[in-house]
């Protein structure tokens, strides 16, 4: 836990999270973004906010590897039970691919530790993975993602750009 903060601490104040370069235009480029989302895995529904900041881009802009760092929260439905299990951290990423710069394919990954007071192991970590879609319209700010995922069945999520 203490490192998940540590790490999470050192994304908020690092000069490479926060700083934005400016192109040939004097525009500032957006590289990064506030997303709320929700999911399902059909026997729970999960809901979070994350930050994610462009790390990578290539010259062509083919391809954009960007992290995420976030929080949130999954009910499961089990039984006519409901648990709530707190999701502490999202750390992970992914990469965006695509010729066209308004709806890109993404490979997602990265680890998700979990809060679960329910359960004698309260504390546990799953892996992430998944595939989705981003659309962003050239100029805008709002960003649109949805897609399939492990441990999501379903998820989507609504960003702004910044």
């Amino acid at each position: 836990k203490k490192y998940i903060l540590k790490l999470s601490l050192f994304f908020l104040i690092s000069s490479l999270g926060l700083a934005q370069e400016i192109d040939g235009m004097n525009k500032i480029e957006q590289k990064n973004q506030i997303r709320v989302g929700v999911g399902t895995l059909i026997i729970a529904h999960t809901g979070s906010v994350s930050w994610e900041r462009q790390l990578i881009k290539s010259k062509t802009e083919f391809f954009r590897i960007n992290s995420r760092i976030g929080g949130g929260i999954m009910v499961e439905d089990w039984k006519e039970n409901t648990i709530e299990t707190s999701q502490y951290g999202i750390i992970g990423g992914n990469i965006e691919m695509g010729r066209d710069p308004s709806i890109r394919l993404l490979l997602e990954g990265g680890i998700s530790p979990y809060y679960n007071a329910n359960v004698e192991q309260k504390y546990s970590t799953l892996p992430m993975a998944g595939i989705a879609f981003r659309a962003h319209p050239k100029n805008g700010k709002y960003v649109f993602t949805s897609g399939f995922s492990f441990p999501e069945w379903f998820h989507m999520s609504l960003g702004y750009k910044f």
